[in-house]
């Protein structure tokens, strides 16, 4: 079946509204994780923290990304390691015994990529998109005029990739926050405590 303008838009509004509605809420885990870090349970702390680093166009979702994977990587290797990927390095192959998967790391960064892409790119509505299946959309990013095709089979694997990751680091910042309410450990110290 195909679609018209109206049902394009309606269409491009689901999609997106999926892709950033997770990447927001993954981008709140990695916030949490690092103010875990950094401030520990001090609730005056992490507002402030929030208010003047974290929630300004200063610490973006790459640079938050990044602080992440240093402080993970250093301080919380053997956590990392129980990380069960999803996103498999070249899903096309025959040989099945070999299955590769991506990193947490290239994982979030495909996110990034991804949610950038789908939240700066503008809707084609050309008579040659509109005539393409109901549940594509073609989005055009803007500095270099190149076109994608998102279709809902994708946008629930982002979505499905997105929620995995925020649920493992959603698990961790909890752990740590229980470390921290019962008095065994300040949350800034239980990255590193054994």
């Amino acid at each position: 079946m195909k679609k018209g303008y109206y049902d394009t838009v309606q269409i491009s509004s689901k999609y997106r509204g999926e892709i950033l509605n997770v990447a927001i809420f993954l981008e709140k885990q990695l916030d949490t994780y690092i103010m875990n870090y950094f401030i520990g349970s001090d609730k005056n702390k992490r507002t402030e923290f929030t208010l003047f680093l974290l929630g300004t166009i200063k610490v973006g979702f790459q640079t938050k990304k990044e602080i992440f994977e240093h402080i993970a990587t250093t301080y919380d290797a053997d956590w990392l390691k129980t990380y069960k990927p999803v996103r498999e390095i070249n899903p096309e192959s025959k040989n099945k015994s070999k299955v590769q998967y991506h990193t947490l790391f290239s994982d979030l960064q495909y996110i990034i990529q991804q949610r950038n892409m789908v939240a700066h790119g503008v809707l084609d509505i050309s008579k040659n998109a509109l005539e393409k299946d109901l549940d594509v959309i073609t989005l055009i990013r803007h500095s270099d005029s190149k076109s994608f095709e998102l279709t809902q089979k994708e946008m629930w694997k982002l979505t499905y990739l997105a929620d995995a990751i925020s649920l493992f680091i959603l698990a961790k910042n909890n752990s740590v926050m229980q470390a921290s309410s019962s008095g065994s450990v300040d949350p800034s110290e239980a990255s590193t405590a054994p």
